[in-house]
């Protein structure tokens, strides 16, 4: 689309007149006229990137008119308000005060969540060294589904190089070279020599199961610790997860080296960042963001497209608070576009 256009719907009964489209900074937003309302569409507030709402002001300023009605499409509505912000703040501020120790900080989760919460750690520089490279390991299952290393792949075990090769996500391979070409220092290391240095280790998968002996050494040296940082990611399942997050002092593995269970002492600090692994890719912005956005362009009609947010009872009372909205609406994506007007 772009300036000028006009796009009709339902054999010309319904038309609207594109005054302004495209990527706006941190927003794709499209401004159009429907009716004798002026309306701007957010497609997604986060772009690829991650990246939330840079400014809305300098969002808004490009704007060439006031807009009436403010449509939310609904990843940008589908927010966790404001438990998510809090949470992420939350995570940032263990990871730095660990890091700044020169400890080790281990990820475990569930469905690859650790591995991307260590991306979005990297990427926002939350972890960083003045020189040399950020040491880290990744399991089998971690590197199948992110393949930080694909250029590197000589160096790894053939299974992996196995999994790599069957990798076919492509989403993930850019994301990831991306990544690359931003932080050359990234390398992989040895379960057990990475977790005697200054260290992100990334295990994804519960702790059940028989444990390698490298890999049940290593855990039993960071469990050690008490200034080491363990993040549980997601809802821990497996007893040994359950036991880290309600802080019994030990958990049970079981280990290859001797084929039964052994109780390991927890000594190390434990951080369990609960939250669905679909809101790390979307990368939400914070609910103050969006209200700021709101704030900035004073729209007096909001409209939550395809689906409501989750917390849409929060999100109304903070609408209420707000004389400029005068109607707020949700609107299921099976229903026809033309109840806008």
């Amino acid at each position: 689309m772009s300036y000028g256009d006009k796009l009709s719907f339902q054999d010309g009964r319904f038309e609207i007149d594109v005054i302004q489209a495209g990527h706006f900074p941190g927003a794709i937003m499209t401004l159009f006229r429907m009716g004798d309302y002026s309306v701007i569409y957010t497609g997604d507030f986060n772009l690829l990137e991650f990246e939330p709402i840079a400014s809305c002001r300098s969002a808004i300023g490009g704007l060439r008119l006031k807009p009436d009605v403010v449509i939310c499409d609904g990843s940008a509505a589908d927010l966790v308000f404001p438990k998510e912000s809090l949470t992420r703040a939350r995570l940032y501020s263990e990871i730095m005060h660990t890091w700044r120790k020169k400890k080790t900080v281990l990820f475990l989760s569930e469905s690859n969540m650790g591995s991307i919460v260590t991306y979005f750690a990297i990427h926002e520089n939350v972890l960083r060294r003045s020189e040399g490279r950020i040491p880290f390991y990744f399991d089998e299952t971690a590197w199948d589904q992110m393949c930080i290393l694909r250029e590197r792949k000589d160096d790894l075990a053939l299974s992996v190089r196995e999994k790599i090769a069957q990798h076919r996500d492509p989403f993930h391979s850019v994301m990831i070279r991306a990544l690359e070409s931003e932080k050359p220092h990234l390398g992989g290391i040895g379960i057990e020599e990475a977790s005697k240095t200054p260290c992100v280790i990334c295990i994804d998968a519960v702790l059940h199961g028989i444990i390698s002996e490298e890999k049940f050494n290593a855990i039993k040296r960071i469990l050690s610790d008490p200034d080491n940082l363990v993040i549980v990611a997601g809802a821990p399942r497996s007893s040994p997860a359950q036991d880290l997050v309600a802080c019994r002092g030990h958990i049970e593995l079981k280990s290859e080296a001797t084929d039964r269970y052994e109780r390991l002492e927890t000594r190390c600090r434990v951080l369990n960042w609960d939250v669905p692994s679909h809101h790390l890719f979307n990368y939400h912005p914070d609910g103050d963001q969006l209200f700021e956005f709101f704030d900035n362009l004073m729209p007096e009609r909001i409209v939550f497209f395809h689906r409501g947010p989750n917390n849409l009872i929060d999100i109304r009372q903070e609408l209420a608070k707000r004389p400029y909205v005068k109607d707020h609406t949700v609107i299921h994506r099976h229903h026809p576009f033309i109840r806008l007007r």
